[in-house]
């Protein structure tokens, strides 16, 4: 089975470092983060041994440092034993994360999960206004599944704006979310491993997260299954679902951003579909008749 691989991206001080802290501190899986540089990392507490480029922590997760080939350290964490559950790249400040991206598309033991990149909004206009930094920024944003708008802990509503206005010329549409103290919603770290609907609700902060469950009520019709998929807004940045085709065909669900994709499943777990999103996603009725649409 190929291992989910998370892209975190984004400019000099977004806040990327904290998010992976963050995320290894708190991981209910075995994670790993792959970086290029150990120095910024808070690991001393949890260390448990190094061997090599690669830290062991004490929570079952390594931390390694990228070597000059990325897709060589790519392959030695994924055949590790055990094998990590995800894996997360933290892209350097300045380095565009869809070429990191179409790496891990080489590789026949990863799976790309999404391609997250960080904007701070207190400092997004001003960078972008500075036609040094102008194409890295566009590069970044350009391909990225959701767009993470860091610091909105200490960002008033005049910065945030100003940083929407932002995002908005570089690319409207995006899908953006807030984030505080550097906490990335779980909701957008999809277990590969599938869980119940409601298990993946639990899962996301409570705050300023929309969320909507459903269970198909019969066997969905292919064609207007992708037609209501594709209509989604950007309000809506994360979804999973098992689902029954009316020619019997079970398939899984992934959507990150405006991606979305379609795969074979052979499991027992009922069918679901769970999305995330925004406080701007649509009401839970307007998503219900969108999909009931669908039904065959």
């Amino acid at each position: 089975m190929s291992i989910p691989v998370i892209i975190i991206g984004g400019f000099l001080g977004a806040g990327k470092t904290t998010m992976v802290n963050r995320l290894l501190r708190h991981a209910a899986e075995r994670i790993a983060v792959l970086v290029n540089d150990f120095g910024p990392l808070n690991i001393d507490e949890a260390l448990l041994a190094r061997e090599g480029e690669v830290f062991a922590l004490a929570n079952g997760c390594v931390c390694c440092s990228i070597g000059p080939d990325f897709s060589a350290t790519l392959s030695r964490i994924l055949a590790m034993q055990p094998a990590p559950e995800r894996i997360i790249v933290e892209a350097s400040g300045v380095s565009d994360p869809w070429r990191i991206a179409q790496l891990v598309k080489l590789n026949k033991g990863a799976r790309l999960d999404a391609v997250l990149v960080l904007a701070d909004a207190l400092e997004l206009p001003a960078q972008y206004a500075d036609r040094w930094l102008r194409d890295t920024l566009e590069r970044q944003i350009a391909r990225a599944d959701v767009i993470c708008l860091s610091k909105c802990d200490i960002a008033h509503e005049t910065a945030r704006n100003a940083a929407y206005a932002t995002l908005n010329a570089i690319r409207p549409g995006v899908s953006v979310i807030e984030i505080a103290n550097g906490m990335l919603p779980q909701g957008l770290m999809t277990p590969l491993h599938e869980r119940k609907a409601s298990a993946l609700i639990a899962d996301a902060p409570a705050h300023d997260i929309g969320q909507w469950s459903w269970a198909p009520p019969g066997p969905l019709d292919e064609a207007r299954l992708r037609a209501a998929l594709a209509a989604l807004p950007a309000s809506i940045w994360r979804g999973k679902g098992l689902l029954t085709l009316a020619d019997g065909r079970r398939l899984v669900l992934q959507l990150v951003g405006r991606r979305w994709s379609l795969g074979p499943y052979d499991g027992a777990a009922p069918d679901a579909l769970v999305l995330l999103g925004t406080g701007e996603m649509p009401l839970d009725a307007e998503l219900a008749r969108q999909f009931a649409a669908a039904l065959a």
